[in-house]
């Protein structure tokens, strides 16, 4: 019987083990570096943002915690005004109308101060803020003081310690101060206030300073918005306002219709308080010993007297600080004084 023989299977090559080639690897190491290169872009500026947001905060710190006192106490302002009748020279009876001891008064330094080297606003005001330094009296907590706000440049020499001694450069800056008249030395009430500018009852009193590098403070009084739709009326002279003196105003009321008034022995209703401030880094890049700097601008006594151009007045310093890449921050806002019993 013949023999059968199976064919032989066909001998084939093993399969070859699957893998990368050079420049596939070489690509795929291109795309990683640049997918990381991308990541760590976005985390150094989302680090870089949180620390400039971080920095900003701290080094406006002081500056924002004044600009809260400053308002808070300035909505806390009083004239404690009564209704009287004015007399003649011989005691006759000649008109009925609003009174005050008391005196509100805000606008440009030049003017409230006396002093035209002092830029921008000062405010000046009393306000039952019970300070006072007789210890007998600090248990009565809404006793009258006077309080006020203002800007001045100057050294800080008398205001370092003492072990400093003269080791260090005195630094010239534009500091915020603040006025306080504590209860039992009030001088309002040593004569009648007038229209007559500054007024002696803060002109002689010791500041303290709340904060650095403020280089301007705008103080414009202001109607309701219910009294006054266009927010344009003018409650006085420019800015400034004297709650002595008689000035008639104008506004447009919510339902159009027109009315006037008169501010003597008024408070304004709403103040807006603006405060513009730059950060140390800033100051001392511009710093030049005792001569105030300008900051680009030629000319500050053009700034903030006139109310209608307040907005361009503010674009105006904001564009002099960006081009002399100053780190800045500015607080606006509307205060209400919840003293004010306004009447037409």
């Amino acid at each position: 019987m013949p023999t059968r023989f199976q064919p032989l299977s066909p001998i084939t090559d093993s399969k070859r083990p699957e893998g990368f080639t050079i420049i596939e690897m070489l690509v795929s190491t291109v795309i990683l570096a640049v997918l990381v290169g991308l990541l760590l872009s976005i985390l150094n500026a989302g680090t870089a943002m949180w620390t400039r947001g971080t920095s900003k905060i701290q080094a406006f710190q002081e500056a924002r915690a004044a600009y809260e006192a400053m308002t808070r106490k300035i909505s806390q302002a009083t004239l404690n005004i009564y209704w009287g009748y004015d007399t003649n020279s011989t005691g006759e009876p000649t008109g009925y109308r609003r009174k005050s001891e008391l005196q509100f008064v805000s606008g440009p330094a030049a003017t409230v101060l006396g002093a035209p080297a002092l830029r921008t606003h000062a405010i000046f005001f009393q306000s039952p803020l019970g300070y006072t330094t007789n210890a007998s009296l600090r248990p009565l907590q809404s006793l009258l003081v006077a309080a006020g706000y203002f800007l001045e440049f100057g050294t800080d020499s008398s205001e370092r310690p003492g072990f400093l001694g003269g080791s260090t450069t005195e630094r010239w800056r534009s500091r915020l101060r603040e006025l306080w008249q504590p209860s039992e030395s009030l001088t309002i009430y040593g004569g009648t206030p007038n229209a007559t500018l500054p007024a002696s009852w803060y002109s002689t009193n010791s500041t303290a300073r709340l904060a650095e590098n403020v280089i301007a403070l705008v103080i414009r009084p202001r109607l309701p918005q219910t009294e006054d739709t266009s927010g344009n009326a003018l409650l006085s002279s420019g800015f400034l306002y004297n709650s002595a003196a008689s000035n008639t105003y104008t506004a447009t009321g919510a339902g159009g219709e027109v009315s006037t008034g008169n501010t003597l022995n008024q408070l304004p209703p709403v103040v807006q308080v603006i405060m513009v401030c730059i950060d140390e880094k800033s100051a001392a890049r511009v710093a030049n010993g005792s001569t105030i700097p300008d900051f680009g601008i030629s000319e500050w006594s053009n700034l903030f007297v006139d109310p209608d151009k307040l907005t361009d007045d503010l674009r105006t310093l904001e564009a002099a600080l960006v081009a002399k890449s100053m780190t800045y921050q500015i607080f606006d806002s509307l205060v209400p004084i919840e003293g004010a019993k306004w009447s037409r």
